[in-house]
């Protein structure tokens, strides 16, 4: 077993003759063996914490540090990489990797999705488990495409989003528009969110209503603490049933997908 990582070798042919203590050099030889060398700096901010009421929920005293911690802002961290390669291509590289993918299609790492309790139950950390394994996934996934489907998203998975989002990623929320007999301006929502203009143009919808929280609570976290790259697209009712988070990488191919049972307002409690 080599004492250190091995980053190059050297080939020496020395010849003596018999009899002489002297040598002479007949072949000498050397390659390095770094194909390439990745470099990644990380820059921490201050600390930001946003208390969640949903979050603290039937969190006992002897969590408060976990509430604490899932509380703070994870874009607060920003992560800078360097790839250097040298210029010859190695063949054998290209082969590698794609019996890897291979490999990986064939046989694909366990899931690492999870079942948690009900906020009541056992130590009254379900929902604190939850935030903890959601604030990892984006964190693995800083980068990504990150579409979350949930007919009946609110204020909480924005705030979510928000909390543990990256600036280097792209998050899209897919969920279900109310009725437009019931909020007639939803449309101007819809143009005006995407591409129109800022959230305070934006027409205001029934007070109460799930996509007021909605609305309101993009309008807070871009006055407060600014927003991230995060759009808000509305479709017909119908359209969504499940609950999913779906992630994908620069070229729009999947990286990983979860199923979530409830959505996350209601998420712990049955």
């Amino acid at each position: 077993m080599w004492p250190a990582p091995l980053t190059a070798l050297t080939v020496h042919i020395d010849a003596c003759e018999e009899g002489l203590e002297s040598r002479r050099r007949l072949y000498q030889w050397g390659t390095t063996i770094v194909r390439e060398v990745s470099t990644q700096m990380q820059m921490h901010g201050s600390s930001t914490r946003v208390e969640s009421d949903w979050l603290a929920k039937a969190v006992r005293s002897k969590d408060r540090k976990r509430l604490e911690a899932v509380q703070e802002l994870s874009r607060q961290t920003h992560t800078s990489r360097q790839t250097t390669r040298k210029g010859q291509r190695d063949a054998w590289v290209d082969i590698n990797r794609q019996i890897a993918r291979v490999v990986r299609d064939l046989a694909p790492e366990g899931s690492k999705g999870k079942f948690f309790e009900r906020y009541s139950e056992g130590e009254n950390t379900g929902r604190l488990e939850l935030a903890e394994w959601l604030k990892r996934l984006f964190a693995e996934n800083r980068d990504k495409h990150i579409a979350w489907f949930d007919p009946y998203m609110e204020d909480v998975g924005v705030a979510l989003i928000n909390q543990y989002g990256f600036s280097e990623g792209n998050y899209v929320i897919f969920t279900q528009k109310l009725d437009l007999q019931l909020v007639d301006t939803w449309h101007e929502h819809i143009l005006y969110w995407n591409s129109l203009g800022p959230l305070e143009d934006q027409p205001d919808t029934l007070v109460g209503t799930r996509i007021t929280k909605l609305v309101s609570a993009c309008r807070a976290w871009k006055e407060q603490l600014s927003s991230l790259r995060m759009k808000v697209v509305g479709l017909p009712e119908g359209t969504l049933h499940d609950r999913m988070i779906v992630i994908r990488d620069e070229r729009m191919e999947p990286v990983v997908g979860y199923h979530l049972s409830n959505s996350i307002q209601k998420a712990n409690e049955n």
